[in-house]
C-alpha cells in the first residue's frame, strides 16, 4: 500500500525504493531514499514522517523528533504526527509534553489513541481527575478489535475501584 499524498501532489519516484526498503527494515537504504525525497520536497509529510519513524525505530529519538517536528511546523494539524511526536516525550518520562502535544487531538472528533495515552500519563503523574473519562472516550471511539481495547477496560475497571 502507498503512502497518500496530498491532492495535486505525485508520488515521488523514490517513495516506493524507501517503501519497499523499510518494509524489509533495510534502514540504510530507506535513509538515503526518504532524504533524496526530502532534498527535492522539503515539505512532503509523508517523506519526512516516515524518515522521523525510521530514526524512532533505529533510536535515533533526537531525529525522530527533529523530523516530526518539522511535520507540525509544515502542517501543525498533521494528527499522526502530533501522536508520534507525543509518544516519543512518553517513552522518553517527559509525560507533561507529551500531554502538551497531544492536547490538540483530544479536541478532535475521532481520537481514541491521544485520549488513552494521555490517561496513561496522567495516571504516571498520580493525576487521577478526568482519567476515567479520557479511557471511556477513547473505549467508545476506539475499533472493538483494537489490541488496546482490552487494557482500556482493564483500566476503567481499577479506576472503578
Amino acid at each position: 500500500m502507498e503512502p497518500e499524498h496530498p491532492p495535486g501532489q505525485s508520488v515521488h519516484p523514490e517513495m516506493q525504493r524507501a517503501v519497499t526498503a523499510t518494509r524489509e527494515r533495510r534502514y540504510d537504504a530507506a535513509l538515503i531514499h526518504l532524504k533524496s525525497i526530502v532534498a527535492d520536497r522539503p515539505q512532503d509529510q509523508v517523506a519526512l514522517g516516515m524518515l522521523a519513524s525510521v530514526y524512532a525505530d533505529l533510536g535515533m529519538q533526537d531525529q525522530a523528533r527533529e523530523y516530526y517536528d518539522r511535520i507540525l511546523t509544515i502542517n501543525p494539524e498533521n494528527p499522526l504526527a502530533r501522536h508520534q511526536r507525543g509518544i516519543l516525550e512518553f517513552e522518553a518520562g517527559q509525560l507533561e509534553s507529551a500531554l502538551e502535544i497531544w492536547q490538540p487531538l483530544l479536541e478532535t472528533e475521532h481520537d481514541f489513541m491521544a485520549h488513552f495515552y494521555s490517561a496513561l500519563a496522567l495516571m504516571q503523574l498520580n493525576r487521577l481527575d478526568g482519567v476515567r473519562d479520557l479511557l471511556e472516550t477513547a473505549l467508545e471511539r476506539m475499533p472493538t478489535d483494537h489490541p488496546l481495547r482490552p487494557e482500556s477496560e482493564k483500566l476503567i475497571n481499577v479506576l472503578a475501584g
